[in-house]
């Protein structure tokens, strides 16, 4: 269908742009928090025309500000019925970032809604950013003034830059449907999305991930700590006539997270913490481990090594760091690598031992229990191993002992001129020694229980 402006003034005319409203998904809770309304057309013919067909000619014949005033004054319609905790975000088109009266615009469609303007977001595409960030910075202030929060949307696409997030006062991060749909096939894509959500949770940015179309793509996004998805998963854009009888059923039957009801413990650790307070976190208990541990990738190299390891090793663990198996543990590294490889594999190993005096630079006397255990990233590929050193030396100490304590009771038996025997407080024969077999003719073991 060719559209001209002419058909476009008449459809604004006639009320036949319309917002259809997207379900926003709290990842932790499956709650439903808020909508994205993204306008539809509503052609006459029955055709529901999408946004891609008809922006391009608002904003090239000048109407992109009507559209956007028609479609604030029926989200903030529909709004007014609906419960007061969800909140709405509404997109804006580049061009309207150069106009200084768009916080005017929002300003007057909720005084006449009497609509909180603290319950809208305003998506913007980095691309509205390029010509002139100066004047988008000054707009967005503007916006901000009034209560409204800000997200980039679309992050990770075509103009990605942290200047952006710098320059404006962002709240919400938006990572792009083209990586989380591929996200679970493509490590390429998985590693941009972490980076995505990483970057945010470090600024303190909410994150949203756009695209969620399968269980094991949200299962990723909540294990990466994504704060809200969006998505046919959750529910496909609606009419705002359907939007009562969707919460109703949301309300009466919540959607199971992952098809796995409630996150675990482990798991709303992730999720209710930023990304470097874990970091601290991790590090803390890392370092104050009583035991040697340390983090090779899967070409062998140490990327980490705790501070009790490195005292095993009478070196500073960053003087490990980046260096292979075999540059960093010479003596024993022949020793480790068919566990290291079995790891890398998959398979966990937990019973090497080797002397400490082969581990460190000292001539220390004892012995080590080395353990091996594959770490998996989201998709449950291996991409390292984890090594922990345990000394053992009181241990073995303990065990060799022990065995020298039954030698000697055990030769005291044998040797004694008079016959000696045990049992157990049932009367059944434990132990004896030679002259038993000379009194009775049975052999010590014919004689045991």
């Amino acid at each position: 269908m060719l559209l001209k402006k002419s058909h476009l003034e008449r459809a604004l005319d006639r009320d036949e742009l319309v917002p259809h409203f997207q379900p926003y998904f709290e990842m932790k809770t499956g709650r439903v928090v808020g909508f994205e309304a993204l306008i539809r057309w509503q052609h006459p013919s029955g055709e529901l025309i999408l946004p891609d067909q008809f922006i391009p000619l608002a904003e090239r014949s000048g109407l992109i500000t009507p559209l956007t005033r028609n479609l604030l004054r029926h989200v903030m319609a529909a709004a007014v019925d609906l419960p007061d905790h969800l909140h709405y975000s509404v997109n804006v088109s580049p061009l309207q970032l150069r106009d200084d009266t768009l916080p005017q615009m929002f300003e007057a469609a909720a005084s006449a809604a009497q609509f909180p303007l603290q319950r809208m977001t305003v998506e913007i595409t980095e691309s509205a950013l390029i010509d002139n960030l100066d004047r988008a910075a000054s707009i967005a202030a503007d916006l901000k003034s009034l209560g409204l929060q800000l997200a980039v949307d679309d992050f990770g696409t075509g103009y990605s830059s942290l200047k952006h997030l710098q320059a404006l006062p962002f709240d919400v991060i938006k990572v792009d449907q083209s990586f989380v749909r591929c996200m679970v096939e493509r490590r390429e894509s998985r590693k941009i999305v972490s980076a995505v959500l990483g970057l945010g949770q470090t600024l303190g940015l909410r994150t949203v991930a756009e695209g969620v179309e399968t269980p094991d793509q949200e299962r990723m996004l909540q294990w990466l700590g994504c704060d809200v998805g969006q998505g046919w998963l959750f529910g496909r854009p609606m009419p705002v006539n359907y939007l009562g009888v969707f919460l109703e059923r949301i309300e009466i039957t919540p959607p199971l997270m992952s098809g796995a009801g409630a996150l675990s413990t482990s798991e709303e650790f992730r999720l209710d913490n930023s990304a470097s307070r874990r970091l601290a976190h991790l590090q803390a208990l890392y370092d104050a481990a009583p035991v040697g541990l340390c983090f090779l990738d899967r070409e062998m190299r140490l990327t980490s090594v705790n501070k009790r390891l490195a005292q095993m090793m009478g070196t500073s663990a960053i003087s490990f760091v980046g260096r292979d198996i075999d540059e960093a543990m010479p003596q024993i590294a022949a020793e480790l690598k068919p566990s290291i490889q079995c790891a890398l594999e998959g398979e966990c190993i937990g019973d090497l031992e080797v002397p400490l005096a082969r581990i460190g630079v000292s001539e220390q006397a004892g012995t080590a229990l080395v353990s091996f255990q594959p770490a998996h990233d989201e998709a449950n590929e291996v991409v390292g191993v984890s090594i922990s050193f345990i000394d053992i030396t009181e241990r073995k100490r303990a065990q060799n002992a022990l065995h020298e304590s039954e030698d000697h009771y055990r030769h005291t038996v044998e040797l004694n001129p008079q016959v000696n025997w045990t049992c157990d407080p049932e009367g059944r024969h434990l132990t004896a020694n030679h002259r038993w077999e000379a009194l009775t003719g049975l052999s010590p073991e014919q004689s045991s229980g």
